[in-house]
């Protein structure tokens, strides 16, 4: 006896909830890029061409976009090897049980 137990309901709501996280952040990339692909040099008129407006958009709307994604990524991987760990604790659980009988004594 190890003196620990592994609550692997609890890890696997984790997972979920980190894989629900990743599904958002790429909904919000989708949102980013569903529109035009970027402002052209004159989309804001003279002025935000003059105050360079256009150039900004355009790069944080691409660093966004990257960040984003890379979230995404990172969310959705995290929540998937979670999953894994809920599911490995879970078979040695149950061959645990079979090796010294707990399965079969029902406790």
């Amino acid at each position: 006896m190890t003196g620990y137990k592994v609550a692997t309901q609890a890890l696997r709501d984790m997972a979920t909830k980190l894989t629900d996280a990743g599904a958002q952040w790429k909904a919000a990339d989708t949102a980013i890029n569903s529109g035009p692909a970027a402002l052209g040099e004159h989309d804001l008129g003279l002025l935000g061409e003059w105050a360079g407006f256009v150039g900004v958009y355009n790069t944080a709307r691409g660093q966004a976009s990257t960040v984003l994604r890379q979230g995404e990524q990172a969310l959705t991987m995290a929540g998937t090897t979670l999953g894994a760990v809920a599911t490995n604790y879970e078979h040695k659980d149950a061959t645990y049980y079979r090796m010294f009988g707990y399965m079969a004594a029902g406790r």
